[in-house]
């Protein structure tokens, strides 16, 4: 689970992946995120800057059958293959192992904003802003299908549990959270909805839930999670998950490992860089919105009251620590801490790290905030000297100067040129405008002395 599209850790939780628009993708090792295992590129500029990645799920031996899918559950396997869509719908497939990349043989009208594996892993599934949902043979690369998936844009697509009958569905979300029979291309049901669109999908270990977030929505700030057993369509959300500000994604994890038997963990990444964790029974519904039951984040150790920016979580089913990615996305940190405190409990945590350095600087030039505001004190109330003060003044009466001088030039030129040009005395205007520019040329250097003349010596005397 990541706060963008352009971040993503593979499922067996090894690699983390960024993307940039210009086409490149890096691929680190989350045990050492200042390795770089891969730094692949394909430039298109036909294909538009690219918009998203998603990694194909980790290989499953156990077959494909619910009963030993279930018991396969939380069973870990090399992913090798990253889906990049583009803004322009090109869909690509990256081998993270050689650096290939494969493209598919057509492409989406319009951007591509998400994908899904089926279970048997012969066919991949996108969903795009041209309200389509396509499907691709993995072995040809070659387009299967293409159907319409709602009224407007198909925001968020996941592989769905088997029917009733063993056929194979997939799940999407648009305007309205829908279930298909792949092989037939037909709604089988409308699960539910939210106040805005659906954003974002993630199915159960179980196959048995999916939760539903809108993206960075301050009005609509709930995770919903529907049971999928329940054939009912238009139903309520059996829990909804109440996050304290805008979510950036969500995940059921596991059966939690705290608590009771029944009792879920689910994980939602705010975009206020906060990890909120939850943990409640999805067997029966909520009456009312829960609240986290533990949270996490790392602060500035300088300023503790500022959280330090959070790409991307992932933990696996059988562990209470999870991996967190921090920093930025052109030098991201990996660190993996415990979900519960030293009772096994669920906690409120703020670990204080040390905010990473601009990327073109020494750490020595980096200031703390509290560095910044004694000086600030110590200047008069601001942080810049007195040279960059005068510098930013000098820039503002630049400008000052500039327009009013081709002003008064436009000005003259406009009198003049209306008033001999019918006269066909073309050389008159241009003697005036050369007039003109030369006059305002004289104000402009009278006062640009009287400038210099206010600012004192030592302020522009870098020896000073």
């Amino acid at each position: 689970m990541s706060a963008n599209e352009l971040v993503s850790i593979s499922p067996d939780g090894a690699s983390l992946a960024i993307g940039a628009r210009d086409g490149s993708v890096r691929v680190y090792s989350t045990t050492s995120s200042s390795q770089i295992l891969l730094h692949a590129s394909s430039p298109d500029a036909a294909a538009g800057p690219l918009v998203c990645i998603v990694w194909a799920p980790a290989a499953n031996a156990d077959g494909n059958s619910k009963k030993k899918k279930k018991k396969s559950v939380g069973r870990q396997e090399s992913s090798t293959t990253l889906l990049m869509g583009t803004s322009r719908g090109k869909v690509s497939l990256l081998n993270t192992v050689t650096g290939t990349v494969e493209n598919m043989d057509e492409t989406h009208e319009q951007a591509v904003n998400g994908a899904a594996w089926s279970l048997d892993g012969s066919s991949l599934f996108t969903c795009s802003d041209d309200r389509h949902i396509a499907e691709w043979d993995l072995e040809s690369h070659t387009l299967k299908n293409k159907w319409v998936g709602d009224k407007r844009r198909v925001s968020a697509i996941c592989t769905g549990p088997e029917s009733s009958d063993g056929a194979a569905t997939l799940l999407t979300a648009g305007s309205k959270i829908k279930q298909w029979d792949v092989a037939t291309r037909t709604e089988l049901r409308v699960i539910g909805s939210h106040e805005a669109s659906v954003s974002w999908l993630s199915l159960s270990p179980d196959y048995a839930h999916v939760l539903s977030c809108v993206r960075g929505q301050a009005d609509d700030v709930v995770v919903n999670a529907w049971n999928l057993a329940d054939s009912a369509s238009n139903k309520k959300a059996v829990v909804a998950f109440a996050a304290p500000s805008p979510v950036a994604t969500a995940q059921i994890v596991a059966q939690s490992q705290t608590g009771a038997s029944d009792l879920w963990r689910v994980l939602v990444l705010c975009q206020d860089n906060v990890l909120h964790v939850f943990e409640h029974s999805l067997s029966t519904k909520a009456k009312k919105p829960v609240s986290p039951s533990g949270s996490l984040a790392f602060i500035n150790v300088d300023s503790p009251s500022e959280t330090l920016p959070l790409l991307a979580a992932h933990t696996d089913s059988s562990s209470t620590d999870v991996c967190l990615v921090r920093g930025s996305a052109l030098a991201p940190l990996c660190e993996t801490v415990s979900l519960v405190g030293d009772d096994g409990k669920l906690a409120d945590s703020r670990l204080p790290r040390t905010p990473q350095a601009g990327l073109l600087l020494p750490k020595s030039a980096s200031k703390s905030k509290a560095t910044a505001a004694a000086a600030a004190a110590a200047d008069g109330g601001t942080d810049d000297p007195p040279s960059r003060r005068y510098s930013s003044r000098n820039r503002s009466f630049s400008k000052l100067r500039f327009c009013s001088r081709r002003a008064l030039s436009s000005i003259v030129c406009s009198l003049v040129s209306s008033a001999f040009m019918p006269l066909s005395w073309p050389w008159v205007s241009t003697t005036f405008c050369m007039t003109a520019s030369l006059i305002a040329d004289i104000v402009d250097d009278g006062l640009e002395l009287q400038i210099h003349s206010r600012v004192p010596a030592a302020a522009c005397d870098p020896a000073a």
